[in-house]
């Protein structure tokens, strides 16, 4: 693994350790041994980019073409199995109700429920809502609301009403209604239940506290001009 690039690494409930590389997934277990996970394991794509060890236990992988889960030492497509558009992962995430949420650069957000008998996929994207298909990365907070970073602002989306009443409800935030990071890369609750951002434009703060971003800017209107705090016949030729 010497002078390989690491892309992500995880340690998995067990103490074994996941790099993900150009070359597969690097994976040292807790006893000292060691394996290669790669095209000949069924990473038909090793180019590893995300790792992440769900509520059940399950290692899953985003590579630039496709998520794959392992099957301890092997990797099964996850959209093949689906029939779904191979795509660049972004991000990977569980949330409160058992979902897998998958954030893609071409295809949306995934929501996958394996203990679901009926519809385990959900696929989010620009047909039902989002404002755009290419995400970043993906992110919930503990008001249960799942905030999407792209390369033009943040969707926010009520989680928990999707969830509950299959209605999506996003709204989205830019540089029209006062959000200035533009492309945001990531996200992290603190504490004291602010929102973090980090953008292209520095680290941005939200506080839940203070209400809901607006969704359009105010408009302006301009009555009058003085000066010198008198006002002025701007027409008069001077």
């Amino acid at each position: 693994m010497q002078s390989l690039i690491i892309y992500t690494f995880l340690q998995d409930k067990n103490r074994n350790y996941y790099f993900g590389t150009d070359k597969g997934i690097y994976k040292y277990f807790a006893d000292g041994r060691e394996v290669q996970i790669g095209v000949n394991q069924g990473l038909s794509n090793d180019k590893v980019r995300v790792l992440y060890e769900d509520v059940h236990g399950v290692v899953w992988v985003g590579t630039l073409k496709g998520l794959f889960s392992l099957d301890g030492n092997r990797a099964k497509s996850f959209d093949e199995a689906n029939r779904l558009p191979k795509s660049p992962i972004t991000s990977i995430i569980n949330d409160d109700f058992g979902n897998l949420i998958v954030s893609t650069y071409e295809f949306g957000v995934i929501r996958y429920n394996s203990g679901k008998q009926s519809n385990p996929i959900a696929i989010l994207n620009k047909k039902n809502g989002l404002n755009n298909d290419k995400i970043l990365f993906n992110f919930i907070d503990s008001r249960n609301k799942l905030w999407l970073g792209t390369s033009e602002g943040i969707d926010v989306i009520n989680w928990k009403k999707f969830i509950v009443e299959g209605s999506l409800s996003t709204n989205h935030y830019d540089k029209s209604n006062g959000f200035l990071g533009v492309e945001s890369n990531a996200a992290c609750e603190d504490k004291n239940g602010n929102i973090w951002l980090a953008t292209v434009n520095g680290a941005i703060r939200y506080n839940p506290e203070a209400g809901d971003l607006p969704e359009t800017m105010p408009l302006v209107s301009i009555n009058n001009v003085q000066l010198f705090l008198e006002n002025t016949n701007w027409k008069r030729k001077v």
